[in-house]
């Protein structure tokens, strides 16, 4: 069966961190939201806000073909995004469909913490990727979707990567591990 690892979660959560160590350790392609979108500013213009929302909905589009498209020649593909709840939705609906297995991976943390995270990584963020309207620590959590479950399914990878250590990847590793077919 074929199967999609989804790593997703908050900003500033190491969602980019766990997916380039289990894509390497797994021997397995990893699509990343972020990346595809720095590919596609290079080559699309794009001057405001609006131009960006349909750039990430461009590059998220994207990332589902060519998931679609590595399943056709592997067993396997890792998806990572902080997916919005329609996104997941249609993710998860598109794999069911597809009778693709899904392996959820959802990181979260201390607040404060991941607030500092993202403001120190905005620093050294591709243009495309930096989101100029938070601005405080209320506006970073304002459109965050809380983790739901029910959304992701009971099965699903829960980490708290406050401290996040080599343990931590460890034991995401092993949890992965243990659900491939």
């Amino acid at each position: 069966m074929k199967q999609v690892i989804i790593i997703s979660g908050y900003r500033g959560t190491m969602k980019t961190t766990v997916a380039n160590r289990l894509s390497k350790d797994l021997d397995v392609v990893c699509l990343r939201r972020t990346s595809i979108l720095e590919s596609l500013s290079r080559s699309l213009t794009w001057t405001d806000k609006y131009d960006k929302l349909g750039l990430k909905i461009a590059a998220h589009n994207l990332m589902i073909k060519l998931m679609q498209e590595v399943l056709e020649a592997t067993q396997r593909v890792i998806l990572v995004s902080n997916f919005n709840e329609k996104e997941i939705i249609d993710l998860l609906t598109l794999c069911k469909m597809r009778e693709f297995d899904t392996i959820n991976v959802f990181l979260s943390g201390d607040n404060d913490i991941i607030y500092e995270r993202f403001v120190t990584k905005q620093k050294y963020t591709n243009p495309i990727n930096k989101i100029d309207e938070i601005t405080d620590f209320k506006t970073f959590f304002a459109d965050l979707i809380l983790f739901d479950e029910t959304l992701y399914g009971e099965d699903v990878i829960d980490v708290d990567t406050t401290d996040y250590s080599e343990y931590d990847y460890l034991k995401i590793r092993k949890q992965v591990l243990e659900r491939l077919r």
